[in-house]
């Protein structure tokens, strides 16, 4: 392996490209619609130079840090796993085509794919997350400069005002979304934000617009900029719906699953009922409520051995042989919606009188529903 120099990791932070190609004349107009193409020209060479220092250090790190066998092999299996499913290149082409007529053809073009697009879009936003781990795990180097790469993307993005309009548009149809499943009215606070940088967002891309453009064009690239708005941010609105459901849903699943179900004393007698019917026991004689109504407490007096608990009779879960001498004294349980748990005290009815008692337990017992 080559080994590597601190002056030739150097060389690759010198940028050899000009950035006369970059430049743009002065405009000249008003004050501030020279500050706008001072800033916009600022802002493109500053990200275009990063970037390209970022590609040309990536490039030296292949150069001198050579991938290792185990990576080309996973570098291999994952372009042959790519070549498999080429095929949805075509069909992601499609969905993003929207030049298939004249306007209303366009119009109805585009309002037909636009589920497909919000769909396949966080399809794709699930399927970079698994790729991005999967590639920090197995090229941690690279990954530090797509880290960076992806970084001052994002920086730049967030300069544009089309961006915090596509945000504002995500966030209230999430915030909607994600009212509509879990029946709150809190999320809907950043939807009141989300219109906010939706209208700002507008608002400042169409500001923006008119000032950078030539004279006697303005209104023409106002006009473009709002009509690709008019494509963006619907997609942006649907996919933030979509995942306002789906994060609503799972959330709304867990505390299904979580919640803690306190009895009442009329669900605490309903409950009883269907106990007993479903074991065939007669009626406790005590039924109180513990444990703040988390689980209910029921005694029985004297019973029948034959009756049944839990599909079996009272008579097998006797401690030793049964004997005809044995009855049952009093039998009481901890009842749960999900665990029955008690005691059975056996009385020697022949003889000497003493009292087996036996602690059970039922952790899958069906107690119905309350």
């Amino acid at each position: 392996m080559t080994s590597v120099t601190l002056d030739g990791f150097r060389s690759v932070c010198t940028d050899p490209v000009s950035d006369k190609k970059n430049s743009v004349e002065p405009h000249q107009g008003s004050f501030f619609e020279r500050i706008a193409h001072a800033t916009e020209n600022k802002r493109v060479s500053l990200i275009g130079r990063a970037l390209r220092l970022i590609d040309r250090a990536d490039t030296y790190l292949d150069t001198h840090i050579p991938a290792l066998p185990h990576q080309k092999a996973i570098d291999r299996l994952s372009a042959v796993i790519e070549k498999r499913f080429s095929f949805l290149n075509a069909c992601t082409a499609w969905v993003y085509k929207d030049s298939d007529g004249v306007w209303y053809r366009q119009l109805a073009t585009c309002l037909a794919k636009l589920p497909l697009r919000s769909a396949l879009n966080i399809v794709r936003m699930l399927y970079a997350i698994v790729r991005e781990i999967l590639y920090f795990a197995v090229h941690p180097l690279h990954s530090v400069l797509r880290l960076a790469k992806l970084c001052i993307n994002l920086l730049d993005a967030l300069t544009t005002p089309e961006t915090w309009a596509h945000i504002g548009a995500g966030m209230v149809a999430s915030s909607c979304g994600y009212s509509l499943v879990t029946a709150t009215p809190f999320p809907l606070i950043g939807a009141v934000i989300g219109g906010a940088l939706l209208i700002g967002g507008i608002s400042i891309g169409v500001l923006k617009q008119a000032l950078l453009a030539e004279t006697g064009k303005k209104w023409q690239a106002v006009g473009g900029f709002l009509s690709l708005q008019n494509r963006k941010i619907p997609e942006a609105a649907l996919t933030g719906f979509l995942m306002g459901l789906i994060v609503g849903g799972i959330q709304r699943l867990a505390q299904t699953h979580s919640k803690e179900i306190l009895f009442t004393p009329d669900t605490a007698k309903e409950f009883v009922e269907n106990f007993v019917k479903k074991n065939n026991l007669p009626y406790p004689s005590i039924v109180r409520l513990e444990n703040g109504g988390k689980e209910i407490f029921v005694d029985w007096g004297s019973l029948d051995t034959h009756c049944l608990l839990n599909g079996n009779p009272l008579s097998s879960y006797c401690p030793i042989p049964y004997s005809n001498h044995l009855t049952v004294d009093h039998m009481w349980l901890h009842l749960t919606p999900s665990r029955a748990s008690g005691l059975i005290c056996w009385k020697h009815t022949y003889g000497a009188s003493w009292d087996f008692e036996r602690v059970f337990s039922f952790p899958h017992f069906n107690l119905g529903v309350v």
